[in-house]
């Protein structure tokens, strides 16, 4: 691997990351929730000490730990509580404690609990039920597991709020805030983690798994369950260079994950939030190719992992400066 500089560049920067990131160290994780409701289950790296207390290893700002809550008794309140309360000590041995309360209305009407569904959290919870399923029975049930799930929540959805229980015919229709439900359950199920088949080295499939179940829920599902395409071809003016009242660097707009959206004469790059893609079609301009790699035509292009030249001219700070802001969105 020493003869392969690029790896060693981000071995090196990825390693020199994890060092100096903020640990949360000697950690316990307790969670409440007002009467009538009741922790079933949690996911995610830690030990469980009791019903409602975790004791985590080490805590890093990008982890992440998800509660299944289930309702015993019925709410009457108009307003439910959470609560976590983490207690950990510093890298310069202070104990400290960070308390977080959540409220949130309850309501009686059906139609608004589907109305005001969060697909992205959703989706992420039953990957992580997918997951930890699959690491104590066979990988099929897990798959099986999670697509049952969600059609059940369809399936509840047209029972519960269309006219098809009483007889009449009508066409399904999800509610906007649970379009994408099936799309991002298709995407966890082509994910390495839940993939079906031999196909996939046991290594890659366990470093999957532990990202799926460490990773918040608004980078477990985008970027790294449903990865971001960009064409370089097509960049707007402004894309590639930093805002000047937010110094952010402007992205350009993100494509469909189809094949659709590759053309021959372009240049996509494609992110999952851990890897950066290039895809370069066979007719692309060799203008493109010398400004984003330094080099004269796509035939010239080496395959593997690479480094984007750190040339002076315009064009080649597209590429750059977008794929650096990924690493960080």
């Amino acid at each position: 691997m020493a003869t392969r500089k690029p790896e060693v560049e981000r071995f090196t920067q990825e390693f020199s990351n994890h060092l100096s990131a903020r640990v949360a160290l000697e950690s316990v994780l307790r969670v409440r929730a007002s009467k009538g409701l009741r922790m079933a289950s949690y996911y995610g790296n830690f030990f469980l000490r009791s019903l409602d207390l975790l004791a985590l290893p080490n805590g890093l700002p990008n982890h992440s730990y998800a509660v299944d809550i289930e309702i015993e008794d019925t709410l009457t309140s108009p307003v439910v509580y959470f609560q976590t309360a983490l207690l950990h000590t510093t890298a310069y041995g202070e104990r400290r404690i960070r308390v977080a309360t959540l409220a949130l209305p309850t309501t009686d009407n059906i139609h608004t609990v589907f109305h005001h569904a969060d697909q992205v959290a959703i989706a992420s919870l039953l990957s992580r039920k997918a997951v930890d399923r699959a690491l104590v029975a066979k990988l099929e049930d897990a798959r099986e597991a999670l697509q049952h799930k969600a059609l059940e929540i369809i399936g509840a959805f047209k029972t519960e709020c269309t006219q098809s229980s009483s007889g009449a015919t009508t066409q399904l229709q999800i509610p906007r805030s649970l379009q994408l439900l099936p799309f991002l359950t298709l995407s966890s199920l082509k994910h390495t983690s839940l993939r079906g088949g031999n196909n996939v080295p046991t290594a890659l499939r366990m470093s999957a798994i532990n990202s799926i179940l460490t990773l918040p829920a608004e980078q477990g599902v985008q970027p790294y369950t449903v990865p971001r395409l960009y064409a370089l071809h097509d960049l707007p003016p402004q894309a590639g260079y930093p805002d000047e009242q937010t110094g952010i660097v402007e992205l350009p707009p993100r494509l469909g994950l189809s094949a659709e959206s590759l053309l021959p004469f372009g240049a996509y790059l494609l992110h999952d939030g851990s890897d950066t893609f290039l895809w370069f079609g066979r007719d692309v301009s060799p203008a493109l190719c010398q400004a984003l790699l330094n080099v004269q035509d796509v035939r010239a292009i080496p395959s593997g992992v690479i480094t984007f030249p750190d040339l002076s001219n315009g064009a080649s700070a597209d590429g750059p400066a977008a794929g650096f802001e990924l690493n960080f969105q």
